[in-house]
């Protein structure tokens, strides 16, 4: 069963690469805007409420489909943080995490935008004794820049909290904030 539920986020990812291939150019103001991208970002996350562990590094590989005023988002994300005082390690994880994102400005070359999901994920926080494995709830803020260009930026805060575990000993987790900084392409 483990197997079967590794495999379903593998083929939508692969599924999101494959219509990547076939985009459809939509009139926009710069003819090298696209309506779908592939994206890095690189931040800090803060998993756990404990005050002994600082943002630790973040890191989220994704693609984007846009259409008019919103988009599909559909990410792969993971962080890991250790503090050698306490032997204290806290890493959680999405594969996927699927937003629905709004832009407040769609035909400019920057705009800020909003974001509501949900992912299903991974979350342990070793000096808490805590874990979690399940559904998310994810909520997203952020500003896309260069959008005409074929590089583009973005600086986003992401909002994720654990809804749904999958076993009995799951155990709920203060929401986890990410800030970051990406680039797609």
């Amino acid at each position: 069963m483990k197997t079967k539920l590794f495999f379903i986020p593998i083929a939508l990812f692969a599924c999101a690469f494959c219509f990547a291939n076939e985009e459809v150019q939509e009139e926009r103001s710069s003819s090298h805007e696209k309506t779908s991208f592939t994206y890095v970002t690189l931040g800090a996350s803060a998993i756990s409420a404990n005050e002994s562990l600082n943002p630790i590094p973040a890191i989220t590989i994704g693609h984007r489909f846009e259409r008019e005023r919103s988009a599909i988002d559909i990410s792969y994300g993971a962080t890991y943080g250790e503090t050698t005082k306490e032997r204290h390690t806290a890493w959680s994880y999405t594969l996927p995490r699927i937003l629905h994102i709004g832009y407040l400005q769609p035909k400019s070359d920057s705009s800020f935008y909003y974001g509501l999901g949900a992912s299903f994920g991974g979350i342990r926080d070793t000096l808490q004794k805590k874990h979690f494995t399940g559904i998310f709830g994810n909520a997203a803020l952020g500003l896309e820049m260069s959008r005409s260009s074929r590089i583009r930026t973005m600086l986003q805060l992401d909002m994720s909290q654990p809804v749904l575990g999958i076993k009995k000993t799951d155990i709920s987790f203060l929401p986890t904030v990410q800030l970051s900084y990406g680039i797609g392409f």
